[in-house]
């Protein structure tokens, strides 16, 4: 009989096994993946507007808006009317779904980072926080909730090694593809997030947001609304394949 603990350890063991031997990439753009790893505003608003289109689409867009305004100054930005940023995000090559909510959510943070971190983003996040405060600091910002805070924070922490503490306060990232995952791989009796969250903190508990990742990209590659493809996944043998 397959054990919870069981497909814990195989979900697990496949982030340290591939995703984590990979070399990290948001988008298929170098330029672009090097601005979010070199710019903290950069990846900031990456994480604001990801959002209603493919993740690698989304995470392209300050590259391009650094194009098209010549800078990602947030003192600048955030003298433009919010009709001028419009007009700027109109001329992306891949536009947000949302793009006039997106418009003000760029100037938002924009004020937001000169009046609470002295206008530099990584002011966020460069005095070690710990886990629950720097997704408290990033929930703050207009556009970003409870899954994009605990994505963003386990990223600077596990991606781009930024030295954070007390992961055991960092949840599961709940969306579309942890939704899938969770129940079909009988970790939760439900797609509920809130059970989702719980079944994390039960499994994982120095580290819960540990499962968001290797979740996510077993949703995304294997664990399919339609025709998941079992046979190949990962985690196969550790997985009880409920409802499937």
């Amino acid at each position: 009989m397959i054990s919870k603990s069981m497909t814990r350890d195989k979900i697990l063991e496949y982030y340290e096994q591939v995703l984590k031997k990979r070399q990290q990439k948001f988008t298929q753009n170098d330029d672009a993946d090097k601005l979010i790893k070199q710019e903290p505003v950069a990846f900031l608003f990456a994480v604001i507007l990801d959002q209603g289109a493919q993740a690698e689409r989304i995470w392209e867009i300050p590259y391009h808006l650094k194009n098209i305004m010549g800078h990602l100054d947030v003192y600048r930005i955030a003298t433009l009317e919010e009709e001028e940023i419009c007009q700027i995000v109109e001329q992306l090559p891949s536009k947000p779904r949302y793009w006039k909510i997106a418009a003000r959510r760029i100037k938002n943070a924009a004020n937001h980072i000169i009046k609470r971190y002295q206008g530099q983003a990584e002011n966020i996040w460069n005095d070690n926080p710990k886990a629950g405060d720097l997704q408290a600091r990033f929930d703050n910002f207009d556009g970003v909730g409870q899954k994009k805070a605990s994505r963003a924070t386990r990223i600077l922490g596990m991606d781009l090694n930024v030295p954070i503490r007390n992961w055991s306060e960092t949840d599961v990232s709940v969306d579309e593809m942890i939704q899938r995952v969770f129940p079909r791989a009988g970790l939760s009796t439900t797609n509920n997030p809130q059970e989702i969250i719980e079944c994390t903190r039960q499994l994982s508990p120095s580290f819960p947001g540990a499962l968001d990742y290797p979740c996510w990209d077993i949703g995304r590659t294997w664990c399919k609304p339609q025709d998941p493809n079992c046979g190949e996944c990962y985690i196969s043998e550790a997985c009880p394949k409920v409802g499937v």
